[in-house]
């Protein structure tokens, strides 16, 4: 992933960074289950890789078998994914209906108008075909952690997702993500009770204040830090 945030400074994702196990863990876990939904495509199916960043999930993907179109807004990054595309989301320079999948990873937050990124996935994908689309959730993300990522232009809760997945695509599945020991992925509303004392020692914050994705006592953490939207043309998927 790599994306600016207006002033020719880019946030970027390597998975062989040292620093932020955290989003490590989240990150790689997408494109693992990406790889789980897309398996039921032929082999050589075209997949977009949009914000492909530093391109390992890419690589991925084309390991997979998948003919696999990287693009990011950085000419660099999408040079090392070659074949690549140096284009916006909000624009993308491709036929309506070029691919059978689309996984849009840390990009939609990182613009003014993820509507925009979104119609064009839309436009993108063929009618029988599907798209992953994460995103921070705003109030777990940034607002009960006390932080501002100055690279995230603008970040949505779970009601302005799903109004904006509502208006683009006929179908869609809105799944939860959270760290916890680990990644998890599930729907929004599954997990058993936990407590927030029983938080493992090692993902514990400091000063004893609970952690981002730990739900309040007695609900069912842990809470999302991000969603991840499954969308389709055909409701029934």
């Amino acid at each position: 992933m790599s994306a600016s945030n207006g002033d020719g400074h880019r946030e970027r994702f390597a998975l062989e960074g040292e620093r932020r196990a955290l989003l490590h863990y989240a990150h790689a876990h997408r494109y693992v289950l990406a790889l789980d939904l897309l398996r039921e495509l032929a082999p050589g199916a075209r997949v977009l890789d949009l914000g492909c960043g530093s391109g390992y999930g890419t690589r991925l993907l084309r390991e997979a078998g998948f003919d696999v179109t990287a693009l990011d807004l950085d000419l660099a990054s999408a040079r090392d994914a070659a074949p690549g595309v140096c284009a916006r989301g909000e624009r993308l320079p491709f036929a309506d209906a070029s691919f059978d999948a689309v996984a849009c990873f840390e990009t939609i937050e990182h613009v003014p108008e993820p509507d925009a990124i979104v119609a064009e996935i839309a436009r993108v994908v063929r009618g029988d075909g599907i798209a992953l689309v994460p995103t921070p959730n705003r109030p777990l993300y940034s607002e009960r952690a006390g932080r501002a990522n100055p690279f995230h232009v603008r970040e949505l809760d779970r009601a302005e997702l799903e109004a904006m997945l509502g208006g683009t695509f006929e179908g869609w599945t809105l799944l939860a993500q959270s760290v916890w020991a680990g990644s998890w992925i599930a729907r929004p509303d599954e997990g058993r009770e936990l407590r927030s004392a029983e938080l493992p020692e090692a993902l514990a914050p400091p000063g004893g204040a609970p952690a981002p994705w730990i739900g309040d006592e007695g609900s069912a953490p842990p809470a999302p830090l991000y969603f991840v939207a499954l969308c389709a043309h055909a409701p029934e998927r």
